[in-house]
């Protein structure tokens, strides 16, 4: 796990983004404590459960190309084995439904983001 407060540098933060998808982590699950926010990266193949409170926004950002077979249950606009394509916001602004929600992945990288996970 990456821990972090921003620090409010871009390039710090961009670094930091781009570090935790090294190759050298990618048996690792790796995730960053953001100010408010937990992110989480998903390889796939693989499987993301996260936890929070209904209404809660999770954004589904694809990393170094498109993310395919996305699934979702517990998020308000569900995807069934669906392509997030890279450089598309096709995949922010979604919600919890429920307390837990899963993410699968068949292949590629997605960033799973809780912008306000860590609010008191």
């Amino acid at each position: 796990m990456l821990v972090t407060g921003g620090g409010g540098r871009l390039d710090h933060q961009l670094g930091i983004l781009s570090a935790m998808q090294h190759q050298a982590l990618k048996d690792c699950d790796v995730s960053a404590l953001w100010d408010t926010a937990r992110i989480q990266l998903l390889r796939g193949p693989g499987l993301c459960t996260i936890h929070g409170k209904v209404g809660e926004v999770v954004g589904l950002i694809a990393q170094h190309g498109d993310a395919l077979g996305v699934t979702t249950d517990g998020l308000k606009w569900a995807l069934n084995d669906e392509t997030l394509e890279a450089h598309s916001s096709r995949g922010v602004s979604n919600e919890l439904v429920a307390t837990t929600a899963t993410i699968s992945l068949a292949h590629g990288q997605l960033f799973v983001i809780q912008p306000t996970a860590l609010e008191s």
